[in-house]
């Protein structure tokens, strides 16, 4: 009956008792379920039974434990996975329980706590044998009392925080997403209305989330960290998934790439974009705005096709940044055909970049969308977005100069990847061979810039040009000590930014990838661009052929970094590409994973 409440969790498979055994070191007992599993279908949550009988291990049988003699396990959810708990560990050594501890009680929800605990005593009573709850009340009254009155993990005391691990385990094996339905949170001592609080079930162990997320943990599976814990383990019958996602949560947009895999080939399909501005309004107060966290959740519930989310009526356009009272349209038209049916089935991989690495309450997202979305939202550092947008520029380069020889006539092999993001642009410099040599984030974008002059009353190409110029001084010195100037440089630019002038220039009605990659734009193809685009009223220059709508209050700005960048490179003409990190993403997924399944 106790598992049936839970419908959620998995029945205990064959191999998962050897794969527990082998991540915990030692032989695995009293295995009642499996709260959550990683993408490869292994346990990171395991269900423990809270009483077993007489010895169970070789020291318990020494001691000389009866087989009538009880052993009461308070701690019902434990965490097996060794990627989490080395991630956790790490939190602890930095002094997370202490910090917790204190944001605990000066944000005033303990009650919270309270409730998580006399809700972990009720479940662990709920999973105890009937019987087995009679003989303890009857002949062991002080082991039913551990079990009935402790907290969570066998805490007496229930206002403070004592083990990471145990919270993150408790908050887990909670439901989340489609899950949850219209299940509510089972909390004792707190109104209806604060149940819906973001990390209601264990406001700790959400937290917890959120800070691993904000490392850059990912918290579904051990993707591009090397080979997972639980290698050896037999697919289940299901067999592959039904495809694979990637999502890059932007500041100003946020995309999706999937591919499906037939006969050990990777298909891909083009990308789907919401626009979102998650980062709107970050540079006045370092806070992501209610408003924006919002459509942003929204955006991705559309992409993902979970449609888990009521839908909200919202304005047909961005405005632009000069009227910031009103909500920017949380989709863009449709560029593609849309996700593949449902997000179950499928193994999805998210990350997020600027806004989330720079808001101090981007806990609130990270939450809201693993409890609303069951999306896991792995904040990415400036380097490694650097180092993924590089791969698959690269590899999105290299596939199209194999179709096209004289693509690059004469290239030299040096190569300088710019990506220009909404809130940040990441500088990579490398070779065809695939190793960036040189990496640099930079904390400012298309929609960062935009804001800020439009705060100063400095909003025009020339201005933005120059501003940006100034910034990427510092940045030319640190290149140039790293990166020797031995042969002509090949400038790739990938983004937003680059894929909307080359399209423009291109006069594409319908977006198509394989034209922009590849295109060609000169300094004067660009300032000519820039000079028509800042002449236009944003009203004309949303139904510029190649543009979306969304994008037209920030292109102007876009196009002074770009010219930035070619006045401090020089470079004779930049080369545009569509590929970016979600493609290298995309690739990285597919063999973790599928090198995880022929294992």
């Amino acid at each position: 009956m106790f598992l049936e409440q839970h419908p959620w969790w998995t029945s205990v498979a064959p191999g998962d008792e050897e794969i527990v055994s082998r991540q915990l070191g030692r032989k695995a007992h009293g295995l009642l379920a499996i709260a959550r599993r990683c993408r490869y279908g292994c346990p990171q949550v395991i269900v423990n039974s809270p009483v077993m009988w007489g010895p169970g291990r070789r020291s318990e049988r020494k001691a000389g434990i009866k087989p009538d003699e009880p052993r009461v396990f308070p701690t019902l959810f434990w965490l097996s996975c060794p990627c989490l708990v080395k991630a956790v560990s790490e939190l602890e050594r930095q002094g997370w329980v202490g910090r917790l501890n204190a944001w605990l009680r000066e944000s005033g929800r303990e009650a919270f706590m309270k409730a998580a605990h006399e809700r972990a005593a009720a479940e662990r009573i709920a999973a105890a044998r009937e019987r087995d709850g009679e003989k303890l009340r009857r002949y062991h009254p002080a082991q039913w009392q551990v079990l009935a009155e402790s907290g969570i993990g066998g805490m007496r005391e229930k206002a403070g925080v004592k083990c990471l691990h145990l919270h993150l385990a408790d908050y887990l094996a909670g439901p989340f997403g489609a899950e949850a339905g219209e299940r509510p949170v089972p909390t004792v001592g707190i109104t209806p209305d604060a149940r819906h609080v973001p990390g209601a079930r264990n406001i700790l162990g959400a937290q917890t989330l959120a800070l691993l997320l904000a490392a850059g943990v990912d918290i579904t599976g051990c993707t591009g960290k090397g080979r997972p814990c639980c290698l050896g383990k037999e697919r289940g019958a299901g067999g592959a998934p039904a495809g694979l996602a990637v999502l890059d949560v932007g500041t100003n947009s946020c995309r999706l790439l999937q591919g499906q895999v037939v006969e050990n080939e990777l298909h891909i399909r083009p990308v789907v974009m919401a626009v979102t501005r998650l980062g709107q309004g970050l540079n006045k107060n370092g806070r992501l705005t209610e408003e924006a966290i919002e459509r942003t959740l929204q955006g991705l519930d559309r992409l993902l096709g979970t449609s888990t989310l009521p839908h909200l009526s919202l304005p047909a356009s961005s405005p632009p940044f000069s009227s910031p009272t009103q909500s920017p349209q949380t989709l863009s038209p449709p560029l593609s055909e849309g996700p593949l049916s449902g997000a179950e089935g499928r193994i999805v991989a998210a990350v997020g970049t600027a806004a989330l690495r720079m808001a101090e309450n981007a806990a609130s997202f990270l939450i809201q969308a693993w409890e609303r979305l069951k999306l896991a939202v792995r904040v990415i550092s400036g380097e490694e977005e650097a180092a993924l947008s590089f791969a698959g520029a690269r590899r999105a380069l290299m596939a199209k100069r194999q179709r096209h020889p004289d693509l690059f006539a004469g290239d030299s092999g040096r190569l300088l990847v710019v990506d220009i993001g909404g809130g940040s642009t990441e500088f990579m410099a490398g070779s065809w061979d695939g190793t960036p040599r040189w990496l640099r984030s930079v904390p400012l974008g298309a929609v960062s810039l935009m804001e800020k002059a439009v705060s100063r009353q400095t909003n025009t190409v020339a201005a933005m040009r120059e501003q940006v110029r100034e910034l990427l001084a510092p940045v030319l010195v640190d290149y140039r000590r790293t990166v020797p100037e031995e042969a002509p440089l090949l400038l790739a630019g990938v983004g937003g930014t680059w894929t909307s002038l080359a399209a423009i220039d291109l006069a594409l009605e319908i977006y198509e990838a394989d034209k922009v990659t590849g295109y060609s734009l000169t300094r004067e193809q660009v300032e000519a661009l820039a000079d028509k685009l800042e002449a236009l009223p944003l009203a004309e220059r949303r139904r510029l052929p190649g543009l979306q709508p969304e994008r037209a209050d920030i292109i102007t700005s876009g196009a002074a970094i770009v010219l930035a960048v070619m006045d401090t490179w020089a470079p004779d003409q930049a080369v545009v590409c569509d590929g970016d990190l979600l493609l290298a993403l995309l690739h990285q997924l597919f063999h973790d994973y599928y090198s995880f399944v022929e294992s």
